[in-house]
């Protein structure tokens, strides 16, 4: 899988992240941890949670994973380059997209041969856009998962900025048999976080069933997801002052 829409970064910067993804595809995922999209998303909850401050050190195990790698020097490399994500996204966050100049888009991966595939193939191909983003930014908020749910009781547009985010969430999430001890317990804890009533982020048929988005949904998140952040990250910085 590679990086999506790079045009706006520099050419280091996308060999760099395109390095940390291959690292982190690799080894991470094998000991643990998480592909380079979840990484992003994860490090952007962390970002603009709540309560006590996040930081990196606390996601290194979410990302990296706690099994020990192979080769102590790619792990080193790796945390590095996560350390260097992590000014990247704090500096797409806490900047206006209305006037920013950089490129403020979430590092979002796409398949082969994505750009030549119509809306409808994309859909029926079953590839979830933003779904792995999605879901290391509910991990990532899993982390302050009390103190999202009293910012939710204060701010109604950050729940429902915060259910458009967990309506990009794999299949998997919402298909888990709770009775179901092979799934990823890391998956059902952190969809926790939104549990409740989901009809506010995701479109319901007659018969009360969630419906899968289609890719021009989730497109539509996704484009909006700058804002969303900056909008939290206003909200950080309220609830520290």
């Amino acid at each position: 899988m590679t990086i999506g829409d790079t045009t706006k970064l520099a050419a280091l910067e996308v060999e760099t992240l395109q390095r940390l993804g291959d690292l982190l595809d690799e080894h991470a995922v094998s000991s643990g941890g998480v592909p380079l999209e979840a990484a992003d998303g994860l490090i952007a909850a962390a970002i603009v949670s709540p309560g006590r401050p996040i930081t990196v050190e606390e996601c290194l195990p979410l990302i990296l994973g706690t099994d020990a790698w192979a080769d102590p020097s790619l792990f080193d490399e790796a945390s590095t380059i996560v350390q260097a994500l992590w000014n990247y996204v704090i500096r797409r966050v806490c900047n206006d997209p209305e006037i920013a100049s950089g490129d403020v888009s979430q590092v979002i991966g796409v398949p082969p041969g994505f750009d030549e595939m119509s809306d409808q193939q994309i859909t029926d191909s079953g590839y979830q856009m933003g779904s792995n983003w999605a879901f290391g930014f509910v991990l990532g908020a899993d982390l302050r998962r009390d103190d999202w749910e009293q910012r939710f009781s204060r701010d109604e547009d950050v729940q429902s900025d915060f259910y458009d985010i967990f309506a990009l969430m794999p299949d998997e999430v919402f298909d888990e048999d709770e009775d179901d001890d092979t799934g990823d317990e890391e998956i059902g804890d952190a969809g926790d976080l939104a549990a409740g009533d989901l009809e506010g982020a995701v479109d319901v048929d007659d018969d009360g069933e969630d419906e899968d988005l289609s890719h021009a949904d989730r497109v539509e998140v996704i484009d909006a997801l700058p804002d969303i952040l900056f909008a939290m990250n206003q909200v950080r910085l309220k609830e520290l002052s």
